[in-house]
């Protein structure tokens, strides 16, 4: 698909950003039974993956945000992650290593999600880890919480 008109330093400086793309994932519910029977594990094979991918081409990154109704220390979260991840070095395709698992738990921002105000706190964090890293930003957001 053609963009119309312009110059071609703007279509240049487009292509540019795209090369760099942060994947922010947040994952409401957190320290939740699912998320720590599956999903930080889930999150984590993404993170290794992309470690492995990055020496080729660093062109995107992952940030993972744990979400919860009360802000959890840093090393609650962390013995929860360590608790939740274990690196599966059957696999040939694993990337896993002690390092990256200790960077991914290192590497994790807890944020209390529970007002207005808290969610307007991460969008701003968000957007400015992309500004500064030059990234284009993506967003997932899970929602790991019971039904009402």
């Amino acid at each position: 698909m053609s963009h119309g008109g312009g110059g071609g330093a703007d279509h240049e400086a487009g292509d540019q950003s795209a090369r760099c793309v942060q994947t922010s994932i947040v994952l409401v519910g957190a320290n939740g039974d699912l998320a720590k029977r599956y999903l930080w594990q889930a999150i984590f094979d993404m993170y290794a993956y992309q470690v492995r991918d990055a020496s080729r081409d660093g062109s995107s990154h992952l940030v993972a945000v744990c979400g919860t109704r009360k802000l959890l220390s840093a090393d609650v979260a962390q013995q929860m992650l360590a608790d939740s991840i274990v690196c599966d070095d059957v696999s040939e395709s694993s990337q896993c290593s002690s390092s990256t698992r200790s960077d991914f738990i290192n590497a994790v921002l807890p944020m209390q999600l529970k007002s207005e105000s808290d969610y307007q706190a991460l969008d701003e964090m968000l957007a400015t880890r992309a500004t500064r890293s030059g990234c284009v930003e993506q967003r997932l957001f899970y929602l790991a919480i019971p039904a009402f």
